[in-house]
């Protein structure tokens, strides 16, 4: 099985014909590594010096066991050949290793949909939530005991998005832009490679906390989709990068404070990712979810900027819970069918009921993020966003009435 191959035109100072081959002693593995030179133009040589084209150099690494080796050529009289990069496979096994109890956080350096070395980190911080969710249970817990409730705040029963609604303006906004033609595009998978550690994953790190290599026990991931993971574990803009985010903050760093609605957002993205759909949820997902565990949240400027898209008594906290909710669930819905979709969003409301308590609000919000994500698709390839819309079409979305005439008569 050839893993490696490089070859390269150079001058030599002489004429040279050579082979050369080395094989590996390690047990189990056949191992070959040979190089060779040869003249190409065999008229007397005249000059001091072999020109470029006239001399090739070929370097190939073979093996039985694609996880057996990795190295460089340093060609003698060719100089340098530089460092040949490693595999797939090697990717993967170095990155799972260098990840055994480190406190580095991986993050993408940029849009990557494939990423061997950021699957393995990835793995291997998927272990750690057991541990982590229990820490996050117990200071729940006694926030819960130490956390002072305004009597006065309610929260609402209305679902605050109307999803059909809110499709009529997403289809507004797509015709606004005529050049650009709406798609749904390619999701984050995991590599070939992880693809196939899935299988016996499990057992290898069980081996590695059996001997106290590692400290946390393995998580079970049952060949679960990596876009899956990422979200129900909060961690899209840190493994599913589009490197668009930045971009995106700053377009809507120009909209007065309060004034930014759903379709804002879908907008500025939209346009940025040029019609990817799921490029567009995905980048206002990472935005709007950088932070979700920094305390003082509700002074970032970014999030001053977004309205309010709860029925609540009162506004209470930062604004991006209920945003970031709405477009993870929204992306899922667009990937996924509404059954797949909607069920995953009422789990994680189920979870969230042991780690934050009861919010009817957030639960309708996710499952109305599912629901629109997947309305989104059908629309898509049904090309309704090609038709005009009525005239009369509804384009007030935000339901956010229930408390209304409690406040009015406050005034």
């Amino acid at each position: 099985m050839k893993i490696n191959t490089f070859s390269v035109n150079k001058p030599l100072k002489y004429s040279s014909t050579s082979i050369k081959e080395k094989s590996s002693n390690e047990p189990g593995d056949i191992v070959t590594l040979s190089s060779s030179s040869s003249i190409n133009n065999m008229e007397p040589v005249t000059k001091t010096e072999i020109q470029k084209g006239d001399i090739s150099f070929c370097f190939n690494q073979q093996t039985s066991n694609p996880l057996a080796i990795s190295g460089k050529v340093m060609g003698g009289t060719a100089g340098a050949l530089s460092e040949l990069p490693l595999t797939p496979e090697l990717e993967f096994k170095k990155a799972l290793e260098e990840s055994k109890n480190t406190t580095i956080r991986y993050t993408q350096e940029g849009y990557k949909l494939v990423d061997s070395t950021g699957d393995a980190y990835l793995i291997r911080e998927l272990d750690q939530i057991p541990r982590k969710l229990f820490q996050a249970l117990f200071k729940a817990d006694k926030s819960k005991k130490t956390k002072e409730v305004s009597e006065e705040f309610t929260i609402g029963h209305k679902k605050p998005i109307k999803t059909d609604i809110l499709l009529n303006k997403i289809i507004e906004v797509i015709q606004e832009y005529p050049e650009i033609q709406p798609f749904i595009g390619e999701e984050h998978k995991w590599s070939p490679t992880t693809q196939q550690y899935l299988y016996y994953g499990f057992w290898d790190r069980l081996k590695d906390f059996v001997t106290g290599e590692v400290k946390d026990f393995p998580a079970p991931l049952l060949l679960r989709s990596k876009l899956f993971l990422l979200l129900a574990c909060g961690y899209t803009n840190r493994f599913a990068v589009t490197a668009k985010e930045d971009d995106l903050e700053k377009k809507l760093m120009t909209y007065p404070d309060g004034s930014i609605q759903i379709h804002d957002v879908f907008r500025e993205s939209y346009l940025l990712n040029k019609g990817d759909l799921y490029l567009t949820l995905l980048t206002a997902e990472n935005m709007l979810a950088k932070n979700p565990y920094r305390e003082d949240r509700d002074n970032d400027p970014l999030q001053k900027k977004l309205a309010y898209i709860r029925n609540d008594s009162e506004p209470l906290g930062d604004k991006y819970g209920g945003w970031y909710h709405f477009f993870g669930a929204a992306l899922y819905g667009l990937l996924r069918s509404g059954f797949t979709s909607k069920s995953v969003v009422l789990t994680e409301a189920f979870g969230s009921l042991f780690l934050e308590g009861p919010d009817r609000q957030e639960t309708l919000i996710n499952v109305a993020g599912a629901d629109f994500g997947n309305k989104l698709k059908k629309m898509i390839k049904k090309e309704k966003w090609s038709k005009a819309l009525p005239e009369e079409s509804d384009k007030n979305y935000m339901n956010l009435t229930e408390f209304f005439h409690k406040n009015e008569k406050e005034v």
